[in-house]
């Protein structure tokens, strides 16, 4: 490993005497895991400890040895979670909802199954917490040489996790003009969309002391990517340019869906502004008074985006032929949307008077939530418009995915989607951090931790209870959010979620899609 390889050559004129050399080797002998040897995320956060204090280019280094080697053992857990899951769905098809009667050595097979998932999960969990105490090294980092370091074998690698890159990125912004020049330098040499979000995440935390940098950031609403040209736009507000309003208004009339809302938010922050998305509402406002502010009468970037903050969005401030049709009162806005839909034993409950007996749900028949959520789903997917792509992900104990990937809206798709809907049951539990995963294994994220250009940029996620784990048992919905924080890294894909009845974590739900640029409604 190149990492590692840095790390002895770094270490090499403090061998045998110096603390600082001895402590780093302490780290990685009791952080490296091997299989006769393995680690576990407690060893490991123990392992962390030793470079807690510390400040220097060695220690930079062995931080970001340590930060791949999770990023390795997080893929290898997600590779094998998606491997049981599938054969989990396998062995009890066609007894997904109501009482499994599976031959004994199957239903043997599936719990055994079920227990390892849920030991994956709990190794997943951990080693986020690894990876966020391996970020607190580097956010106490104070020496030039260890930034340097950092910017130059971090930045410019391909193979460190995204997330570490985004770290490095952002803690080199926020020293301002002191990294701002590299930075930019970097941004104009990157090719890749993943190389470009990197430093413009670093160049945004630089706020106006990257002002001058301000062209290279413009030219970049135009790329390609569509996560690029949001990250362009959230910079140029965070820089406070007065060069970049009239572009951002400009390609506001050229963009759809959320980039279009990304790029208003930008203009709102930028401007102060409250104008919604309405490319014609900011052209007018810049015909009549952009004048004042591109000539620095008005100080930028002090806004709060209305846009940003509404769970909808007044009627004055939309053209409502974008924002129909809307899944459960939510304006669905993008153009590629999956659809998680709780289909746990609650879900037979009644929509208006739900009822137990001997603790456990009544089924309401018609009248049940599921049924209830079949029928807005039908009908939500019977309005997708020519050029929407689309996919479902229902979920119990089990996740299952309606195509194993997304789906053009063609009206024969569409016809066999809703048959599926149609067929749908309700029982068991609520597994809704593999529901998600799912979601995002459909947006194309693949490897654990990488830079996609996602397939999706919607998901409505729709459920009644708690999160639980695939065995029934509560889930934590700290990890939930730790992991879509990871899965959904830059934001692009926006998280709607819909709570049904009153049993469920409401804080949780509006929580999750507070984080990822969602509305959140409960009935």
């Amino acid at each position: 490993m190149a990492t590692a390889i840095a790390l002895l050559e770094l270490l090499a004129p403090f061998a045998g005497r110096d603390e600082l050399a001895e402590r780093i080797l302490e780290f990685e002998k009791a952080f490296h895991s091997t299989p006769k040897e393995p680690r576990t995320p407690e060893q490991r956060n123990a392992a962390v400890e030793r470079l807690v204090g510390l400040d220097a280019p060695a220690v930079a280094a062995a931080v970001t040895q340590g930060w791949e080697l999770c990023a390795d053992d997080l893929a290898r857990i997600l590779a094998e979670r998606q491997q049981i899951g599938t054969r989990m769905a396998g062995l009890i098809e066609g007894q997904e909802f109501g009482e499994r009667t599976l031959p004994w050595e199957r239903m043997d097979e599936f719990n055994a199954l079920k227990a390892r998932s849920r030991t994956l999960a709990q190794e997943e969990e951990g080693l986020h917490e690894v990876e966020v105490a391996l970020g607190r090294v580097i956010e106490h980092m104070q020496s030039e040489a260890s930034l340097e370091w950092l910017v130059d074998n971090v930045l410019g690698a391909k193979r460190p996790a995204l997330s570490l890159r985004l770290s490095v990125a952002t803690k080199a912004g926020r020293l301002g003009a002191k990294f701002a020049a590299r930075l930019a330098k970097a941004l104009a040499r990157a090719k890749e969309p993943e190389e470009v979000v990197v430093m413009l995440a670093g160049l945004s935390a630089c706020d106006r002391a990257a002002q001058s940098y301000a062209p290279t950031v413009i030219g970049l609403l135009a790329h390609a990517d569509a996560n690029v040209r949001e990250q362009a736009a959230a910079a140029l507000a965070r820089l406070a340019s007065t060069a970049g309003i009239e572009p951002l208004v400009v390609r506001l009339e050229r963009e759809t869906g959320h980039t279009r809302r990304r790029m208003a938010i930008a203009l709102e922050i930028l401007t102060g502004r409250n104008l919604g998305d309405s490319a014609g509402a900011w052209k007018a406002w810049f015909t009549k008074e952009g004048a004042r502010y591109v000539a620095g009468e008005v100080e930028l970037g002090t806004g709060h985006s209305r846009l940003a903050a509404a769970q909808s969005v007044p009627e004055a401030m939309r053209d409502e032929s974008r924002y129909a049709p809307s899944f459960y009162g939510i304006p669905q806005d993008g153009h590629a949307v999956v659809y998680v839909i709780d289909c746990s034993g609650s879900m037979v409950l009644s929509t208006s008077a739900p009822r137990y007996a001997d603790g456990q749900p009544v089924d309401a028949g018609r009248g049940s939530r599921i049924e209830a959520t079949k029928a807005a789903l039908i009908e939500v997917l019977g309005k997708l418009g020519k050029g929407d792509r689309f996919d479902i992900v229902c979920f119990n104990d089990v996740v299952r995915a309606y195509s194993p990937k997304m789906l053009a809206a063609a009206p024969d798709e569409v016809r066999r989607a809703q048959d599926w809907v149609a067929s749908l049951g309700a029982s068991n539990s609520t597994n809704i951090h593999d529901a998600l995963q799912e979601a995002f294994r459909l947006a194309g994220r693949g490897a654990h931790d990488r830079y996609y250009e996602s397939a999706v940029d919607t998901i409505f996620l729709l459920t009644d209870g708690t999160p639980t784990t695939n065995d029934g048992q509560l889930d934590s919905t700290d990890r939930i959010l730790a992991a879509a924080r990871v899965w959904n890294p830059q934001r692009h894909v926006v998280i709607h979620t819909i709570g049904i009845g009153r049993e469920l974590n409401a804080s949780f739900l509006h929580q999750i899609a507070e984080e990822h640029g969602g509305r959140c409604v409960q009935h």
